[in-house]
This record gives structure tokens, C-alpha cells and sequence, in this order.
């Protein structure tokens, strides 16, 4: 069972039993991360595949690298230093700035996966939400296999600080990382989790996270955070 789906009934439960469901010395060392996603239907699926998504086999890969290659050629002369910059590094840069990359979010903290889940569900109409937990140190997540999980450090994002993030990058042919993981050998412990939880708690949620510390305007510092969080409390009461 490479993905392994549950459910809880409500945010109290999740509280409870996340740790011992998962395990609490994994979370705490950090081999988990995590990412919510407001509707649970939504797959793990960077921006180019959701922008591209007729592409298939190898020309997802060849074609993301085109993308990239452009972007370092606007780059190189305009920006200082910009030769110098790792690939990695520049990938999560055009990430940041908004260009289609391969690229996923995620933060070793689950309870702000949690957060963006439930405070973008009301956008969705969904009846679910979902928080996916990756075992990121699985050794089936490595770059000779086509799936990796990097942290990498942009000079000028600080939010990457604030919401303790990390990210993956998925270079196969499949389309997401559901797929990608579905598809490997049948292993007894699994790699992914996903888990489950009703839209109608996103209010208890949302309240007790910012009890937390964790609302927009701490995650992200800046005007758009403040506004995104008004909008919320607004929402919520």
C-alpha cells in the first residue's frame, strides 16, 4: 500500500490522532512533509502540468526544461550574479516569480498545511479537504528515480522561513505525484498519506490555528497577507 487514505470526522480528531497514526517521532524529526490542498479531488500537480496537460510521456519533461532554459536566458545579464546561481536555486526562483515549474510547496509543519487547506476551501465548494503527509526520506524519493524533495533557500522569500517550507520536484513522465507513487513496486509501509477531513470544520480549524500564530498575515508578512486575513476573519465571524 503505497498511499494510504484517512479519514477524520473533524478537526478535534485529527488533533488528537495525527501523531500516533502517522508517527510522532517522524513528524518531529522532520522526515514528513506536508501539503493541504482545499479540495480533496485535487491531485499533487505542479503548475506546468496543470498549465500543460496535454502533454505526455517524455515531452513533459522536455518541455518543462525548455521553459527553464528560457527563463535562464532572460535572466543571465539582467540580474546580478545570476550566473553563479545553482539549478536548483533558479528553479525555485522562477517558481516564486510565478513561472509554470514542476515544483511543489510543502512545509514540515502540518498544521500549516492544514491552514492553507481550510482557508481555500470556501473557494472550491468542496465537501473535503486534504492534508498529504510524504515520507520524504522513502527511498524511492531520490533523483535517480525521477522524484525529490529539496530545500532550498531563496535570498528574497521569506515566507519559504515562515511557513517552514520545502519543496519536491517530479521529473518522470507522470503527471502527478499521486500517479508517480501508485505506479511504484508494492511496498508495506506507505510513502504517502492522505488525509481527510470535512469542509464544515474549516471554521473551528481556522480559529484554533490562529490562536496558533498560524494565519496568513504571520505566514506571509506582507500587505497581500494582511488583506488575505482580513478577508478570513471576515469570513469566519
Amino acid at each position: 500500500m503505497n498511499i494510504n487514505n484517512i479519514k477524520y470526522q473533524s478537526w478535534i480528531e485529527f488533533k488528537r490522532d495525527l501523531f500516533i497514526d502517522l508517527s510522532v517521532t517522524k513528524i518531529n524529526n522532520g522526515d514528513f512533509i506536508f501539503r493541504g490542498h482545499g479540495d480533496s479531488n485535487y491531485k499533487l500537480e505542479s503548475t506546468f502540468d496543470r498549465k500543460f496537460p496535454n502533454l505526455i510521456g517524455k515531452e513533459i519533461t522536455v518541455e518543462s526544461k525548455k521553459l527553464l532554459e528560457l527563463f535562464k536566458k532572460e535572466c543571465d545579464g539582467r540580474i546580478k550574479g545570476f550566473s553563479e546561481f545553482k539549478d536548483d536555486y533558479i528553479l525555485a526562483l522562477a517558481r516564486h516569480h510565478g513561472l509554470p515549474t514542476r515544483l511543489l510547496d510543502w512545509s514540515i509543519s502540518p498544521y500549516i498545511a492544514a491552514f492553507f487547506a481550510f482557508s481555500s476551501c470556501q473557494l472550491n465548494n468542496s465537501t473535503d479537504i486534504a492534508i498529504y503527509a510524504l515520507d520524504s526520506i522513502a527511498p524511492e524519493i531520490d533523483q535517480s528515480t525521477g522524484f525529490q524533495v529539496l530545500d532550498i533557500e531563496i535570498s528574497d522569500n521569506n515566507r519559504q522561513l515562515y511557513q517552514q517550507g520545502k519543496y519536491t520536484l517530479l521529473e518522470s513522465h507522470y503527471k502527478s505525484i499521486d500517479e508517480y507513487i501508485s505506479h511504484l513496486p508494492h511496498k508495506k509501509d506507505p510513502i504517502l498519506h492522505k488525509i481527510i477531513i470535512p469542509t464544515t470544520e474549516a471554521s473551528t480549524a481556522l480559529i484554533d490555528l490562529s490562536l496558533m500564530g498560524i494565519n496568513h498575515s504571520n505566514l506571509m508578512q506582507n500587505i497581500d497577507g494582511y488583506a488575505m486575513s482580513a478577508f478570513v476573519k471576515y469570513s469566519l465571524y
